[in-house]
């Protein structure tokens, strides 16, 4: 298969993921989506037979690399460009704002999907090195937010100077030492692929303002006082528009990197894995299943301060929610752990989808609707965890699910189909054609 070729359908998936990612869900648990999608196409178009039979591992690793930028409030952030005429407007502050968080959110995935890459020829990391560090990311990130993003009080109206927000809280000084940290990593153990890979996500992080120029573009009138889509307005997303730019351009950026260098003799780390190769083997390996089992029943344990939210901050329950949903799955899966890599590439991601449905957006639909939706989406999560357990699920049928599943799920409760999502709505259709068909080819 040509290079162009795989760079087209790495810029489709994830430009379709991060689509998706604004449509359904939002936060990290909606980044979850483009990340499984990069790592799992980047997995089937490596030209490695032995990589593509174990995507999963790559698809868990993006799923949960890619979450950590989810963390990043920017809604007001992008109203500092949006806001023409009014008291917010500071498109300056607003560009610097996207391009920093964009850099982080894709750098992170980067440098730990690199990582995954260079872990399973067995190379560079002896095992408990690459856990410690994963593991340090939750108390690394709350010291980036000590430096970087305090004093925060809304109430006496005291915010951190470097600010990218009106009263939100921010966190994306976590993510700055988060991403250093991982990086400076990297160069110790010599891993100079996930290095550079994390370096591409830093430039392909630039997306995000360059999707905002297009939304600013869209949303204003020209000079004449007319507006560049004329008569169509109605029926064109200007946020849409940004996301599904800022994924592509991301996904591009990642995808020209991926090709020139997965047959490089300057960084073979692709070519490393061959049948006999450790494919991640380290201490937690002997207890991969158990350890599988152990996170999968940690994640209803920790839903369950959901129960006390009316008395419990939100960042309280982020931070006790974080390392269970992103942190320890990556862990297992960058542990050899085939388990639960397939469990966080699958059946997470078909629950997560059932959660916003069923806990947020049809809160306030009658309750016989809303048990009826739960029981559907329990039989969903839970089929999807047998399936992960007992089964090989083929690549086809993990597109399937972030497809077709997620564009159903994002019609309930059945009014997204006027004005402009009719629009946003085919162009989705459109990826999922375009997607699944080349699974099918490459598969």
């Amino acid at each position: 298969m040509s290079n162009l070729i795989i760079i087209l359908i790495i810029g489709v998936a994830v430009s379709y993921g991060w689509g998706m990612r604004g449509a359904l869900l939002g936060g990290e648990r909606g980044a979850v989506l483009p990340g499984a999608l990069l790592g799992m196409f980047t997995a089937l178009l490596s030209g490695n037979e032995i990589i593509a039979k174990n995507f999963w591992i790559f698809a868990a690793a993006g799923a949960s690399a890619m979450a950590f930028g989810g963390t990043e409030p920017y809604g007001q952030t992008l109203g500092f460009i949006l806001h023409r005429g009014k008291e917010d407007y500071a498109p300056c502050k607003g560009y610097v704002g996207t391009l920093i968080k964009g850099s982080l959110w894709q750098g992170i995935c980067g440098v730990i999907l690199g990582m995954t890459y260079s872990a399973v020829s067995g190379k560079y990391y002896n095992g408990i090195d690459i856990i410690i560090v994963l593991a340090l990311i939750p108390f690394v990130s709350a010291s980036g937010v000590q430096i970087f993003n305090k004093p925060y009080n809304k109430q006496e109206g005291k915010y951190p100077k470097i600010n990218f927000s009106i009263d939100r809280r921010e966190e994306w000084g976590g993510n700055v030492l988060n991403l250093a940290m991982l990086l400076i990593f990297t160069l110790i153990r010599r891993d100079y692929y996930a290095f550079f890979f994390g370096i591409t996500g830093i430039i392909g992080g630039a997306g995000f303002p360059i999707g905002m120029v297009l939304y600013d573009f869209v949303n204003h009138p020209m000079k004449n006082g007319k507006y560049v889509t004329g008569k169509f307005r109605k029926y064109v997303d200007g946020w849409k528009i940004m996301e599904f730019s800022f994924g592509a351009f991301a996904g591009i950026c990642f995808a020209v990197f991926f090709v020139l260098t997965k047959d490089s003799m300057l960084l073979p780390r692709i070519g490393d894995v061959t049948e006999g190769s450790p494919l991640i083997s380290n201490p937690l390996t002997p207890y991969a299943d158990i350890l599988s089992y152990i996170g999968l029943a940690l994640i209803p344990l920790v839903k369950i301060i959901h129960l006390f939210e009316d008395r419990i901050d939100d960042h309280v329950i982020d931070v006790i929610e974080r390392p269970v949903l992103y942190v320890i799955p990556m862990i297992l899966a960058l542990s050899g752990c085939e388990l639960s890599a397939k469990l966080t590439a699958f059946a997470l991601i078909v629950f997560f989808a059932g959660e916003k449905v069923v806990f947020e957006r049809c809160r306030k639909q009658k309750k016989p609707i809303k048990a009826v939706l739960g029981i559907i989406y329990g039989i969903c999560t839970l089929s999807a965890i047998l399936l992960c357990i007992f089964t090989d699920i083929p690549p086809v049928a993990y597109v399937l699910m972030y497809t077709v599943y997620y564009i159903l799920s994002d019609a309930i409760p059945f009014d997204r189909f006027k004005g402009s999502n009719i629009t946003v709505n085919a162009f989705f259709v459109i990826q999922t054609a375009f997607l699944i068909v080349f699974t099918l080819i490459i598969a």
